[in-house]
């Protein structure tokens, strides 16, 4: 992806917090301590 494509993908930091929260919900969260999956 170069920086003008990057530009319209996320045309404000706002969209890049939506695209990393999203990815993070699809793949999950898991503690690596007990392997607990609940988070806020």
């Amino acid at each position: 992806m170069n920086i003008l494509d990057f530009s319209k993908r996320f045309p404000d930091e706002n969209a890049c917090i939506e695209h990393f929260k999203a990815q993070r919900e699809q793949n999950g969260v898991v503690y690596p301590q007990c392997g607990g999956k609940e988070h806020y």
